[in-house]
């Protein structure tokens, strides 16, 4: 298999996925400390995860 393919995969599945996840997300995330926004982030994540999880 050509190298360039097997970097490219990978990366393009990660891209994606970054996509996906930044549509779920609101324009802004209101959060008063690091802790809170982190929080939020893990949320909209987990909800990805599981709303395509439903779908296979």
């Amino acid at each position: 298999m050509d190298l360039e393919y097997l970097i490219s995969t990978p990366k393009k599945r990660v891209e994606t996925v970054s996509s996906d996840i930044a549509k779920l997300m609101p324009k802004s995330i209101h959060a008063v400390i690091a802790e809170e926004f982190i929080i939020k982030l893990i949320a909209f994540i987990w909800d990805y995860t599981f709303n395509n999880f439903n779908n296979l």
